[in-house]
């Protein structure tokens, strides 16, 4: 069912996409095939809620944003601490801090939505 749109919203749907543009880019330079995998699959999975959200704003397209800003935080954690499967640990880059200044921008506009739209009933 859409919800009513607000532009923490259409902000969050953006901030989804360029997160998506970010992961499609750290894909194109993966170290090993389960990792370009991973992160081409949590890219689509962030343009398709981005968009969704940008249109409807429903419950579905919250839902599946926050499933990819999830993966992607904790790949990216993983990634620094671990490594990612097939690959070393990797050190600090400017990719890993805008995934997470992304993920915690999406977080933060996805509660400002859900207030703006509880002030409004």
């Amino acid at each position: 069912m859409p919800r009513e749109l607000t532009v923490a919203s259409r902000w969050a749907a953006v901030a989804a996409l360029l997160l998506a543009a970010v992961l499609v880019e750290r894909s194109v330079h993966a170290a090993s095939t389960s990792a370009l995998v991973l992160q081409g699959v949590v890219a689509l999975l962030a343009v398709l809620g981005g968009v969704k959200m940008w249109l409807h704003n429903c419950f579905e397209s919250h839902l599946v944003v926050v499933l990819a800003v999830a993966a992607t935080a904790i790949g990216t954690v993983l990634s620094l601490t671990l490594g990612m499967p097939g690959s070393a640990r990797t050190d600090l880059s400017a990719a890993h801090v805008v995934t997470f200044v992304l993920s915690a921008a999406i977080g933060v506009l996805l509660v400002a939505d859900a207030r703006a739209r509880g002030a409004t009933r």
